[in-house]
């Protein structure tokens, strides 16, 4: 599914971050919300609970597969200053479900499928008409003013391949993912003051398809782990590294990262950054 931006004007005001740093924060919670009845509840008021501590302007959020799970977070966050918000592909077929909540007014945002399109709230509503449930996956964009600048966010979900196995259509998928990625920020670039890219990437940032577009830079990964002598934080990862990360213009300046885990919640580790614009 795929929902616009909130506001909950019920809340009381929130003064908006307009002034640096920022704090952005990524986080895959893994298989959706899965318990029923006590446990569920349980479960989403974790997540809840989880975001609150990020204190971060805008949060990333992927694998959010119901719309009552999404309705839960909406009343959670807003009484946090998480007051907008950005939904989009969500379902449980096809395992996705990107969310954006912001503290930062979102000006605009749309959802764009691995073949070229963007689907526009309006295009979401067609869908429901036509008995339409899953879309095939893609990735979000929403636009936010920092200090009269304009940037944007990227929040993204690629497409999982082992490398342990000879899955080559996998991970041959993948890489046509990135790419399509990395052709439609080249332009985006070009109006705006800058652009940050969420998610799980599914992919080694060592890996030759990683290799970024010139002008941006990984602002945290939780690739950084094995730096530290931590194993891999995948138990079925095998010998790949799952990638989480946040990537952004190499003009800004990194005042703090963070890699958090949250066992209770999910097996993913929260990515976090804190930077100066």
């Amino acid at each position: 599914f795929c929902m616009p931006k909130i506001n909950d004007h019920n809340q009381p005001p929130v003064n908006h971050p307009t002034e640096h740093p920022v704090r952005v924060a990524t986080w895959n919670i893994h298989k959706g919300v899965n318990g029923l009845g006590p446990r569920r509840r349980l479960e989403i008021h974790n997540i809840g609970l989880a975001i609150d501590q990020f204190d971060a302007d805008i949060v990333c959020l992927q694998e959010v597969w119901l719309m009552k799970d999404l309705r839960y977070l909406r009343e959670k966050l807003a009484k946090t200053g998480l007051t907008e918000s950005f939904f989009a592909g969500g379902a449980v077929k096809n395992r996705k479900g990107l969310a954006i909540f912001s503290k930062i007014p979102i000006k605009s945002g749309e959802y764009h499928i691995f073949d070229g399109r963007s689907i526009s709230f309006r295009d979401f509503i067609d869908k429901i008409r036509k008995g339409e449930s899953s879309w095939p996956n893609g990735f979000s964009s929403i636009s936010v003013e920092i200090d009269g600048k304009t940037f944007a966010v990227i929040n993204a979900h690629l497409t999982f391949f082992d490398r342990s196995s000879d899955k080559n259509r996998e991970k041959s998928v993948t890489k046509g993912e990135i790419r399509q990625l990395f052709d439609y920020i080249n332009p985006l670039r070009l109006g705006v003051a800058g652009v940050f890219i969420c998610g799980d990437f599914n992919m080694d940032v060592k890996d030759e398809d990683m290799l970024l577009p010139n002008g941006l830079k990984i602002v945290s990964d939780v690739s950084e782990l094995t730096l530290t002598g931590e194993a891999n934080p995948y138990a079925n990862a095998k010998d790949r590294m799952t990638c989480d990360l946040i990537i952004g213009p190499e003009s800004v300046n990194i005042i703090k990262k963070e890699i958090i885990k949250k066992p209770l919640v999910s097996d993913h580790y929260v990515v976090s950054s804190e930077i100066e614009i």
